[in-house]
């Protein structure tokens, strides 16, 4: 998404196929006022996704400073902070996920005005090889700057749960290894028992002997 917002971006994937011939075809007013409207498409889907990035930035900013909270109070506040806390994140869950869609038609929106901006251009004879020049004056600067810190958030994300893999895995070696110890001791345990049960049960027919001797001579 970055790499399309920068201009980078030349596979049209996914993008709904432009009839090109058409394009070739129609009467140049006609295509002028396509790209028009098709210019003026994109300034208004962005102008939105602006609006909803940055309200997402304030969400995760509240989810945040409620997690920061919730370490610094009692149990008590700690339960209705939590119950606050889980609205919190389901609103975010759910902007988020409109976010995806509305990323996805921003990108498609995109990337077919400049399609027909390109044959616009080669009709009228223009060589512009600044592609991009016809969306330079919409701004997505919110956009990029609110998917940059999701990226950059991802990473950090990323790096601590790739220590955290390690410091589990760390764990799992020495307590398997703690295991297999306790394993020994209770197999010696366990031959100890079996040892005392014997001795015991030697003992116990021995005091039945004497308790029979001593019966017989009482």
């Amino acid at each position: 998404m970055l790499e399309m917002l920068e201009g980078s971006q030349s596979d049209f994937a996914g993008v709904p196929k432009v009839n090109l011939h058409e394009l070739e075809n129609m009467p140049l007013p006609n295509l002028e006022t396509i790209v028009g409207d098709l210019k003026k498409d994109l300034e208004k889907v962005a102008r939105f996704v602006n609006d909803q990035e940055e309200e997402l930035g304030w969400q995760c900013k509240a989810v945040e400073d409620l997690e920061a909270k919730i370490a610094e109070v009692g149990d008590f506040e700690r339960f209705t902070l939590e119950q606050e806390l889980a609205d919190e994140r389901e609103a975010k869950k759910m902007l988020d996920q409109t976010l995806v869609g509305q990323r996805r038609s921003l990108k498609e929106r995109h990337q077919i005005l400049l399609q027909h901006s390109r044959v616009l251009k080669r009709r009228q004879g223009i060589i512009d090889f600044d592609f991009d020049s016809e969306i330079q004056d919409i701004d997505l600067s919110s956009i990029k700057k609110g998917l940059e810190e999701q990226y950059q958030k991802l990473q950090q994300q990323q790096e601590e749960l790739a220590q955290e893999i390690a410091q589990i895995e760390q764990n799992i070696q020495q307590r398997t290894a703690e295991l297999g110890q306790q394993k020994s001791q209770q197999n010696e345990l366990e031959s100890s028992i079996v040892q005392k049960q014997y001795e015991w049960n030697q003992l116990n027919l021995n005091v039945i002997e004497v308790q029979s001797q001593f019966d017989f001579y009482e």
